[in-house]
């Protein structure tokens, strides 16, 4: 055997042994330093809403890329927990005896300690009163999508999700937007309505240079 194909065939066979170790150590591959690898941090309870919020996603988002089953997230998650905040936790258990806990509940636990009903319901009414105003599409749709979390049950629907959206845009981006489109695809009419504000723009742009360029007449001449 040649060199390389021995060097190829060692490189294969040492990867095949790394993937048994994880395979036969799911602990590794769903411990609590790969949770914390990928950046999730301890957390010793707040009366910062949003500091609440972006632990809570950045948690997700960690056990997303681990693909963590659901089963672990509870225990990572609580590891991660000091203070105050851990203090809460042991006093839920308690509350609740030996019957384990599902992610979902615990989110649900979560937020009603942490998680100020008060904010949230500021953040929908902020959401249900949003509109476009002088904002760019871009910067509509991003401060949409944001507050939308706060609103799931009004925006359930696709067609809903993209009716809100498109009654809080301006009429001069609205109305070309409403004739020319009729979709339940969320990133279509985003894409679409970011076309026509790019268009009326650039015949914005063409208007202006149009009429700058016209020759001005002078004062001299008008006279005559």
């Amino acid at each position: 055997m040649k060199f390389g194909e021995q060097m190829r065939a060692s490189f294969a066979q040492e990867l095949a042994a790394n993937v048994r170790v994880v395979q036969d150590n799911p602990e590794k591959n769903y411990g609590i330093e790969h949770l914390k690898a990928l950046g999730a941090t301890t957390f010793l309870g707040t009366a910062y809403p949003a500091d609440v919020e972006k632990w809570m996603e950045v948690v997700e988002k960690c056990f997303g890329v681990m693909r963590c089953p659901d089963d672990r997230k509870v225990v990572l998650a609580t590891f991660l927990l000091q203070e105050v905040a851990n203090d809460w936790w042991r006093m839920t258990q308690l509350r609740h005896g030996d019957r384990q806990t599902s992610w979902e509940e615990f989110k649900s636990f979560f937020y009603d300690k942490f998680y100020l009903r008060s904010f949230r319901n500021m953040k929908r009414n902020e959401f249900l009163k949003l509109v476009q105003g002088t904002m760019s599409v871009a910067e509509y749709e991003k401060k949409y999508t944001e507050l939308s979390k706060y609103a799931i049950s009004v925006i359930e629907d696709k067609r809903d999700r993209c009716r809100r959206f498109k009654d809080g845009l301006r009429e001069d981006i609205r109305t070309p937007v409403t004739a020319s489109v009729e979709c339940n695809d969320f990133a279509q009419l985003v894409e679409t309505t970011m076309r026509v504000e790019r268009s009326i723009s650039e015949k914005r742009i063409e208007r202006e240079a149009t009429t700058n360029a016209r020759p001005s007449t002078s004062f001299g001449q008008q006279r005559e």
